[in-house]
């Protein structure tokens, strides 16, 4: 199922992600704490953006570091924040 844009980075930049503007919308991932990480995704300003496909949702999931309904769930806020940061820590991404 697709996911509208606009959602996807509400989402993000509620969780911590902060968007910079390049060739795409780059969203770096900042802990709670403010620290900039390696995690990043990114989004398209192309013509009929306003859905996100399945594939590149997947994609996104694997820039996040989390699974696919992970990152569903990030989107639609059952997966807080601190849940995020939780997974990044369990994989190694990220060090408490």
């Amino acid at each position: 199922m697709t996911l509208q844009r606009r959602a996807v980075e509400r989402a993000l930049r509620n969780k911590g992600f902060r968007r910079e503007d390049r060739h795409h919308r780059f969203f770096i991932y900042h802990t709670a704490a403010g620290e900039k990480t390696t995690v990043h995704t990114k989004t398209s300003h192309g013509r009929g953006g306003n859905d996100i496909k399945d594939d590149v949702v997947s994609r996104m999931a694997q820039q996040c570091r989390i699974t696919n309904q992970q990152f569903r769930q990030l989107v639609d806020c059952s997966l807080s924040q601190d849940d995020y940061e939780q997974e990044l820590t369990d994989l190694g991404v990220l060090e408490h």
